[in-house]
């Protein structure tokens, strides 16, 4: 059998969706419903793992949508607020846990369209042990979030070395999901994580949808904080790049330093002027020696983090699971 027989086959065994939720009940609801529309020629189960990301409103509609499409769901409910990246984190760990071979993360909101996930599937099936990732062509945001993001995508190459072309909208077999988990970079920012996995990308075309219903709960501090953890995903190779870069600072700077004093002691430089350079270029080398050590502890730090395994400590935040089936609802609390 080759090998993307064997995919077809494990693609029958069912489709797990992870979707984190904040306080977008609404949305959820239409998005139960178009998926229900989308991969009603899929074969096998689909199973829709809800993570309710700290919500203070509750999950009203949430059994009923399930019920009137038919499909399994659970909704893992956390203690607190940890944060979109680390809401879908603990997702793909209790979605590795299902018998679903085919895994793919997706928002709620409708900017991922639901239409849209066969083709990941399609493309998951002919490309096992892959990770397929919707590439945006048409944008739904306006021309300053535009402006801004494409800032940030040059921002982060200067910084890494690698494009990052993708968001969280994705699809992959459990055992690149595993492999996911497994990485405490995950905790910080998916798709960089998913870069820096190794594992092969590839790229589907998908528009970004509208939201189905409400605002968005990200703002400028969100996305910026979103942005920062994406480099931090990388950050030795940040930070090499940086070191490279203040060295050549350093060097500048001691040649400039070299060329003040010998036209000082040449008598070419005009009274105090040698001084006010030197001094400046001291200041400026100080600065680019503080930088090189703050990276280094950055990255030093970083290594400790690997006891921070999602695998390990996704349970850690979950209040409580509960189960919904076409006749079955099942609540698992921490307590038991």
């Amino acid at each position: 059998m080759n090998i993307n027989a064997e995919a077809s086959q494990k693609a029958g065994a069912g489709i797990a969706i992870v979707v984190p939720v904040f306080n977008d009940w609404d949305s959820l609801r239409i998005l139960i419903a178009e998926l229900a529309r989308s991969l009603a020629d899929e074969t096998g189960p689909v199973h829709l793992l809800v993570v309710d990301d700290g919500s203070t409103e509750a999950d009203t509609g949430f059994a009923e949508a399930l019920a009137e499409t038919g499909i399994e769901g659970t909704l893992v409910r956390l203690v607190r607020n940890v944060g979109h990246q680390r809401a879908i984190a603990i997702g793909l760990c209790h979605a590795v846990r299902t018998p679903a071979e085919a895994i793919v993360i997706m928002d709620g909101d409708g900017e991922d369209r639901p239409q849209d996930v066969p083709l990941l599937l399609r493309a998951l099936r002919v490309n096992a042990g892959s990770i397929v990732v919707a590439e945006r062509g048409r944008r739904s945001e306006g021309l300053r979030f535009t402006l801004f993001y494409r800032l940030y995508r040059q921002i982060f190459s200067l910084l890494t070395g690698t494009q990052i072309t993708f968001g969280n909208f994705s699809a992959m077999d459990r055992a690149v999901a595993r492999r996911l988990t497994a990485m405490h970079e995950l905790l910080l920012h998916v798709p960089a994580t998913m870069l820096r996995s190794r594992c092969p990308i590839i790229r589907v075309a998908a528009d970004r949808g509208h939201r189905f219903a409400g605002l968005s709960k990200m703002n400028l501090v969100s996305l910026v904080v979103h942005g920062l953890s994406s480099v931090a995903v990388f950050s030795e190779r940040t930070f090499t790049r940086i070191l490279l870069f203040s060295a050549g600072m350093f060097g500048l700077s001691a040649l400039a330093t070299a060329v003040a004093v010998i036209m000082k002691l040449a008598g070419l430089a005009t009274p105090g002027w040698a001084t006010t350079v030197a001094g400046i270029l001291m200041i400026v080398l100080v600065q680019n020696a503080a930088v090189a050590l703050g990276g280094l502890f950055v990255v030093l730090n970083n290594n400790r983090d690997f006891a921070l395994i999602p695998s390990e400590m996704a349970d850690v935040f979950v209040a409580e699971t509960r189960t919904i089936g076409a006749s079955l609802e099942r609540r698992i609390s921490r307590s038991e």
